[in-house]
């Protein structure tokens, strides 16, 4: 899988992120300047990052731990200052299931949302209001 970006109006699709086996759930940043996305590209399982709207200034943000951990699905607060994704770098019920982080963009901190034993589903998580 790919990241692409296509105007809406139309056009040549440009290829944002096509370098790993998966690029896959992009999410816009409110502001339109950030797209984040899990990727296989430095590790055989997915990771969180994220990429300016034109492809350029990619930056891994997760670390899980490796082996059969993993982060997905990221989601930009609604004031672009967090990113919410899924993880089961603490363990999970199953190979696809973990917990919800949240990990501040301005100071790289990471909090652990939920404590469900690692029952949620590896699926983007979306903010409320």
């Amino acid at each position: 899988t790919s990241v692409w970006k296509v105007s809406v109006d139309g056009g040549n699709p440009i290829p944002l992120a096509t370098d790993a086996a998966e690029d896959y759930t992009p999410a816009w940043s409110p502001d339109g300047e950030w797209i984040a996305f899990q990727s296989t590209l430095t590790s055989e399982r997915s990771e969180v990052w994220i990429m300016r709207s034109d492809g350029s200034e990619r930056e891994q943000l997760t670390f899980s731990g490796g082996g059969s951990n993993w982060s997905r699905g990221p989601c930009f607060s609604p004031d672009g200052q967090w990113l919410a994704f899924v993880s089961n770098r603490d363990g999970g019920e199953g190979s696809d299931f973990g917990e919800v982080f949240v990990l501040s963009l301005l100071t790289d901190e990471l909090i652990k949302l939920t404590n469900t034993g690692g029952r949620i589903l590896d699926f983007r998580v979306t903010w409320g209001r």
